[in-house]
């Protein structure tokens, strides 16, 4: 990649990507992660959630709790994981952008905050939801008809919270957050506290990396 002479390498990554991470697929983010970073190009890493396009109505999570069979959604009962979403167009700008000036590190790229259930109704609304127990939805995982374990597990542990200010201030973005995230995402020198999972007697626990 050095003899490519590559400028600056622009990775979509995900929220709570750790290397050290219980979870496989974090984990295995995080590891790609560091091999863009041991590659001695200057990277931009977009955490990226969800992605929407408004026109189309359609969205990159359909796929993980659609029930082509049943012509359903199923997601966890005990689901209150709080999804971040971006317009494609928005995703766009700021990639482009990116590819013009001298913005490195890491940003929070989302522009629209809320629960699973309303996001599916939002940009799926003919199709049904139905909240089934998580360890039924394992099974199901198990048996190749639903979502693999390691991403159903990512929507029955707290979400990573996300920060849209910083991103919207360094690409010029419009990115809006809900009444109840305004006030702390507008905090430009609040600093980053990066959180790893970790599952302990009687649920799942957060502690500082």
């Amino acid at each position: 990649m050095k003899r490519k002479k590559f400028r600056k390498l622009i990775i979509l990554t995900a929220p709570g990507a750790f290397d050290h991470s219980d979870n496989l697929y974090l984990q295995h983010k995080g590891l790609i992660e560091q091999k863009f970073q041991s590659s001695g190009i200057p990277c931009l890493f977009l955490r990226v959630q969800a992605v929407t396009h408004a026109f189309r109505r359609i969205h990159n999570l359909h796929h993980l709790f659609y029930e082509r069979a049943e012509g359903r959604y199923l997601i966890p009962q005990k689901n209150d994981l709080t999804i971040y979403s971006i317009q494609l167009d928005n995703l766009h700008d700021i990639v482009e952008k990116a590819m013009r000036d001298d913005s490195y590190g890491y940003y929070d790229a989302f522009d629209s905050i809320s629960k699973l259930p309303d996001f599916l109704k939002e940009h799926a609304a003919q199709i049904p939801i139905t909240r089934i127990a998580p360890l039924y939805l394992y099974f199901k995982s198990y048996l190749g008809n639903y979502l693999s374990p390691s991403i159903l597990e990512l929507f029955l542990r707290p979400g990573v919270p996300m920060y849209s200010y910083r991103t919207a201030k360094a690409f010029g973005v419009n990115l809006h957050q809900d009444e109840s995230n305004e006030e702390e995402s507008l905090q430009p020198d609040s600093p980053t506290i990066h959180l790893s999972p970790v599952f302990q007697p009687g649920g799942w626990k957060w502690s500082k990396i």
